[in-house]
């Protein structure tokens, strides 16, 4: 008996310690996460440059948008941003109720980069803008942009979805004006509307090392950046059986 009781002993000691030393290195690697997307925010602020978008930017994290990005009337559907490790999505899926939507700036913004683009079908444009050095957001599919966004990209669409380098002068939008309008992709009729502030760290999703945009890593519920009675309506129009994976939790 004593035999037994002293083999099942040497059996847990070193079952403890490995689960001791998993403990110390799951702890290790999200201090590391934690510090590095802390290391970005602080160059970003000290050199004054996005790290994601590369283009120069004043800081302001603190933001709140002011109007509507879109007609919340015309969107029959919300599939919103999912925060699932393995199966995430860093910005919301807008589904058009029927023919085309207007599309605005939220708030005062500038165009930063984007791409004109033929691919999987969908001939439109996806368009990165910069509101401050911390926070930044995207709006893709937007079929019919107004001049001054057309007239930024070249003439011929490119065939994939890569982001080209930032513009060679960015273009200033205010808070309500017209960007375009959208008709959506062409099967689904939807269209993208994402949001990402360095400040946030989405815990357990990739941290998205040595790309451009820190997609996975930042990106927040898009709507709580709208004023409340709009923010109220998009999350009244999400998809119920996705409401169970989505950070925008404000029901």
């Amino acid at each position: 008996m004593k035999a037994s009781r002293k083999q099942n002993g040497s059996v847990i000691i070193p079952i403890l310690i490995v689960v001791i030393l998993v403990g110390i290195t799951v702890g290790v690697l999200y201090q590391t996460k934690s510090k590095d997307t802390g290391t970005r925010l602080a160059n970003t602020l000290e050199n004054k440059t996005n790290p994601y978008l590369g283009v120069p930017c004043t800081s302001s994290p603190k933001v709140q948008f002011t109007n509507d990005f879109t007609e919340v009337d015309k969107i029959k559907s919300v599939e919103p941003t999912i925060i699932t490790p393995g199966n995430p999505r860093h910005r919301a899926w807008l589904n058009i109720a029927s023919g085309k939507v207007p599309v605005y700036a939220p708030v005062d913004s500038e165009l930063v980069n984007g791409v004109y683009k033929n691919a999987r079908g969908a001939l439109d444009y996806d368009l990165h803008f910069q509101v401050s050095c911390e926070i930044w957001y995207l709006i893709n599919h937007v079929t019919e942009p107004v001049d001054k966004i057309k007239n930024a990209f070249p003439k011929t669409p490119q065939t994939d979805t890569r982001t080209n380098p930032p513009l060679k002068e960015s273009i200033n939008f205010k808070a309500g004006e017209l960007l375009g309008y959208t008709t959506g992709t062409p099967l689904a009729h939807n269209f993208d509307f994402g949001v990402f502030d360095l400040n946030n760290f989405n815990k357990g999703l990739p941290t998205d090392e040595g790309l451009k945009y820190g997609k996975e890593a930042n990106f927040i519920c898009p709507f709580d950046m709208l004023p409340e009675t709009i923010k109220k309506s998009y999350y009244a129009k999400i998809i119920s059986s996705e409401k169970p994976f989505t950070n925008c939790k404000d029901y």
